[in-house]
């Protein structure tokens, strides 16, 4: 989980996890959050190192909706050109409502060269992964229906 959301934590709100689900309306298992682990490098401008680690109250088991991911090594190189699916409950536009469906695209690893190609002075930091959607997949998220 992203630590960006330390602010509503601050609040007092109460985390949840969604558990193997594709549609947050119907079908969603939510878990309560027991312990939460920031890492201890993050910085919430720069958001570098946004992410923490969370302890749930009960077990997860895996099912056909639900499996491990597996986490790389402390500096390993991570592959270019190696296809990665990226999935959320985001927004599709700035202004849009989050979405009830989670969303997928496909994305490419590229590496730095290909990066400062695309973004110029906006590359993104060395310790940042830079991808690449697809034409395809990008018009393809777009004119689906996620609400």
């Amino acid at each position: 989980m992203n630590a960006c959301f330390l602010p509503h934590l601050d609040r007092g709100e109460k985390l949840t996890v969604v558990v193997g689900a594709h549609d947050l309306t119907h079908g969603s298992r939510h878990m309560d959050v027991k312990f939460y682990h920031i890492h201890p490098g993050y910085e919430s401008k720069s958001l570098l190192n946004d992410i923490m680690l969370l302890q749930l109250h009960e077990k997860v088991n895996k099912s056909k909706n639900v499996n491990w991911i597996s986490i790389p090594k402390k500096n390993k190189d991570i592959k270019t050109k190696v296809k990665w699916s990226v999935a959320g409950w985001g927004k599709k536009t700035t202004k849009g409502a989050v979405s009830a469906k989670l969303m997928e695209v496909d994305v490419t690893i590229i590496n730095a060269k290909q990066c400062k190609k695309y973004w110029g002075k906006k590359t993104t930091p060395s310790h940042a992964w830079c991808v690449q959607v697809a034409a395809e997949d990008f018009a393809r998220y777009k004119a689906t229906d996620h609400k």
